[in-house]
């Protein structure tokens, strides 16, 4: 896996902790998921190239993390079923954030993953805008 981490500019770092890029080659596949371990942070990921899907068995709750997607902290492990080559792009948001910015509860925000056009419709157009002029998505 090809994991980065890049610092946000001066002007968004009171509401961004990183922004990361992460890219699974063939190698990184020993079995068809994965475990993701909850960090306690909201997150906005960009799929460039794919989808992933997220598998909370606690919940019994399952979604398709495609195109952009908002996902809250979570509390328990998932499985994520993901193929090789697949690559996204994340915004880790610092805690309060997100309220500051959709305007939401985290108490709202009781689903696994969220459209990232219905919580944060201009980041959303803006990143795949940027995405698409740059052929990131395929």
């Amino acid at each position: 896996m090809e994991y980065k981490e890049y610092a946000p500019p001066k002007e968004l770092s009171h509401l961004i902790e990183c922004y990361w890029t992460n890219t699974l080659e063939q190698k990184d596949f020993q079995q068809e998921y994965d475990y993701i371990i909850p960090d306690g942070n909201t997150e906005a990921i960009f799929m460039l190239n794919g989808n992933f899907l997220r598998n909370d068995e606690k919940s019994k709750d399952t979604q398709l993390v495609k195109n952009c997607s908002l996902v809250p902290a979570f509390q328990n492990a998932v499985k994520v079923y993901q193929k090789p080559y697949t690559s996204c792009l994340g915004a880790r948001f610092k805690p309060g954030a997100i309220q500051q910015l959709a305007k939401v509860s985290l108490a709202d925000l009781t689903n696994s993953t969220y459209p990232l056009q219905e919580l944060l419709p201009d980041l959303a157009d803006l990143a795949m805008n940027e995405a698409l002029k740059k052929n990131l998505l395929l």
